[in-house]
Order: C-alpha cells, then structure tokens, then sequence
C-alpha cells in the first residue's frame, strides 16, 4: 500500500472518529418564570432593577411565553 493511501486510511479514521451527536435540551422554561412585583415594591426599586426584570421578562416571553 503506498504512503498516500495509508494517510489518506488515517485522516479518514480521524475526521470521522471527532464527529459528534450532542443534543443539547434547554429545560429553563421548566424551572424558570417572570418575575412579579407589587406596587409597593416598585415604588422602592431602583430604575437599573426594574429594567433586568423587565428585561428577563421579555426574554422569559421570547423563549417560554409563546409556545
């Protein structure tokens, strides 16, 4: 068998030996959920906090919200 059949035998072995099947399965929407508040504890939050509830909000309604 000549050199370049035996590397072209190698390389094959190891492209196809590297192919992976990993399934990934996003199970947030199982265990997270918008985050509430009342009125009172509005009142007394910072405008930076209401803004990341607001915007975990919007991400909960883009990725779990509308199924």
């Amino acid at each position: 068998m000549s050199k370049f059949k035996c590397l072209l035998i190698l390389m094959t072995i190891l492209i196809v030996g590297c192919k992976s099947t990993t399934v990934v399965i996003d199970t947030a929407c199982a265990w997270t959920k918008p985050i509430t508040t009342t009125a009172a504890e509005r009142k007394v939050m910072t405008r930076q906090t209401k803004e990341e509830i607001a915007t975990h909000n919007d991400m909960w309604d883009y990725k779990c919200g509308k199924r």
